[in-house]
């Protein structure tokens, strides 16, 4: 097959992107649990299990309504970037239409109806609309806060592939009166999702800051809350649902989304003279590299391509032939609008030397687009020098766990390429001019992974989602990590043993809750030394009150980190 070039636009050549692994542990297993209790159990997770697979829509669960609210979105500029993420996660046509059910101030602020109307999005606040699937089925997301609704209608909405967006921390503001009634209102929903709210409120205040790469919060440096409820992951080793902004041991923003495609790939080139007229004139293998890098980034002999660049090393004759003759379809354009729906038509998007809305490009990532970034343009491409350029991909490359150096390295010249991975297979030698070296932000992972080195420098580097994740070292990681393991027995009557790892020395806190996220029990409070330890639950409150039959939950923090499973009382 033979591949097409095309050019729109007018080019102007310049002369020169958090996952926890799960470790299983054997204990000895004893028999003695009644064949009956398991039955039940089992009866009674698969329910819940088969429950919550279904779901295809999405869940942001927020543990304050102020971020949105007028307050909120006078503090910073950064509220607006947090809803238009939203709405982009949400949306699931061209027209997307939002409900907020809701008349509590943190979501019926005029100003949030005038963003997201300027927007183009249609934008309802109505709590008269009947709360029934035929209503809610017109609307790509739903906003919730404050206010009851039928939490089964609910879930049933987002099995069907809808989303919704909760504010808790509501309190005194909402119809709920307190926050234990309103944990016990939206607890059993969330549950069916793998959070659970606290039942008092945590005392916060002010302009948080939030540092999170997560693309949920792309642009969300800064946003303003006032006493809200703790969020907790209740399955930490699922990555479906996830915490994604915390401060200290207090969860701030959950997302569930289970019907996530697998993101794309990332290929990352430290320096734009490889696929330079150049760069095919003094090396060997640019055209291997090319062909073999979009193959395997599209997972398809025939990918269709965009060049959002006009960079020499994007632009040349050469690299366009060497498509063409592989059967790639190759656009040169930098007047495609940057949005994700213009975008999704291309398997590959590729990068360097011209700027790119970072959001835009993370979006295009999640949704199983792959990307294709030169690095190294220096003062050949936009952004002047190397430290702009670092800062200029920053937010996509960190999205994937790598990074760029603030500075350039001069290596010029046809160098020997060296790498096991099969993209680079057939790649012995590539030119080299100025680039800028690669770094691992995370090198406990493998998704994110410097794949070839010259000079100790990081040279080519890719993300790939599909890999194994356990690192060489799995073992010595998991070990520095706090591990909560399942309870024996479970289900248990009276009493049950929690086994737990601590990876320092320091203050550690096992509390059991019960489902409304009220505190029952608190086993361990107090320092502890490094290493394994285990604690007995007798089925008693701290005041001695046995407590009855039902789900309850033990949440470990230690270490800055916490760890949440399920345990099951049964008399």
């Amino acid at each position: 097959m033979v591949g097409r070039l095309r050019i729109r636009g007018t080019l102007r050549h310049c002369s020169h992107h958090h996952r926890d692994k799960l470790i299983i542990r054997k204990r000895s297993s004893k028999l003695g649990v009644h064949l009956s209790i398991l039955v039940v159990s089992l009866f009674f997770l698969s329910g819940f299990l088969a429950s919550s697979s279904q779901a295809s829509g999405r869940l942001m669960v927020v543990w304050d309504e102020w971020p949105l609210s007028d307050t909120g979105l006078s503090y910073s500029s950064d509220p607006n970037n947090l809803i238009l993420n939203i709405a982009q996660k949400f949306a699931r046509s061209s027209s997307p239409r939002f409900l907020v059910y809701s008349d509590n101030f943190g979501l019926t602020s005029p100003s949030l109806g005038t963003l997201m109307r300027n927007q183009g999005y249609g934008w309802q606040v109505d709590t008269s609309i009947p709360f029934i699937a035929d209503s809610l089925s017109v609307f790509d997301g739903i906003l919730l806060g404050g206010y009851e609704a039928d939490t089964e209608v609910l879930h049933d909405y987002i099995a069907s592939g809808g989303s919704v967006y909760l504010a808790a921390g509501t309190g005194t503001s909402g119809h709920f009166g307190n926050n234990a009634n309103e944990a016990a209102a939206w607890n059993p929903f969330l549950q069916q999702y793998g959070f659970m709210l606290e039942s008092s409120h945590n005392g916060v205040t002010g302009n948080v800051s939030i540092t999170s790469t997560d693309p949920w919060l792309v642009g969300v440096d800064h946003l303003y809350f006032n006493y809200g409820q703790d969020i907790y992951d209740l399955d930490p080793d699922n990555s479906d649902n996830r915490i994604v902004a915390s401060v200290g041991s207090h969860g701030l923003l959950g997302v569930y989304d289970s019907g996530a495609p697998q993101a794309g790939k990332l290929f990352l080139n430290h320096d734009e003279w490889t696929l330079s007229e150049t760069g095919f004139s003094y090396a060997s293998d640019p055209d291997t590299l090319f062909v073999e890098a979009a193959r395997w980034l599209a997972q398809s002999p025939n990918p269709n391509v965009l060049v959002y660049s006009d960079n020499f090393g994007w632009t040349g004759s050469s690299i366009a032939e060497v498509a063409m003759a592989a059967g790639i379809e190759f656009t040169v354009s930098t007047t495609v609008p940057l949005t994700p729906s213009e975008l999704a038509q291309y398997d590959i998007i590729c990068l360097g030397g011209y700027p790119a809305d970072n959001a835009v490009i993370n979006t295009y990532l999640d949704s199983g687009g792959s990307v294709f970034l030169l690095a190294g343009t220096g003062t050949s491409g936009h952004f002047g020098n190397s430290s702009a350029e670092s800062a200029a991909w920053s937010d996509l490359l960190a999205h994937v766990g790598l990074g760029l150096a603030d500075s350039s390295v001069s290596t010029e010249g046809s160098v020997p390429i060296k790498s096991e991975h099969p993209v680079l297979s057939g790649v012995d030698r590539l030119y080299f001019r100025v680039g800028q070296p690669i770094l691992d932000l995370d090198p406990s992972d493998n998704y994110g992974q410097i794949i070839a080195e010259y000079d100790d420098n990081g040279v080519v580097a890719i993300f790939d989602p599909g890999v194994s994740g356990v690192p060489d070292d799995y073992d010595t990681v998991m070990s520095a990590r706090l591990t909560l393991e399942q309870n024996y027995p479970n289900p248990f009557n009276p009493r049950t043993t929690i086994y737990y790892d601590v990876p320092e020395r320091g203050h550690v806190l096992l509390v059991v809750y019960d489902m409304k996220g009220n505190r029952v029990a608190t086993l361990v409070n107090g320092d502890l030394l490094a290493g394994e330890h285990r604690a007995e639950w007798n089925g008693l409150t701290d005041q001695g009150t046995l407590v009855p039959s039902g789900v309850y939950f033990v949440r470990l923090q230690a270490a800055g980190s916490e760890r949440t499973m399920k345990v099951t009382l049964m008399r």
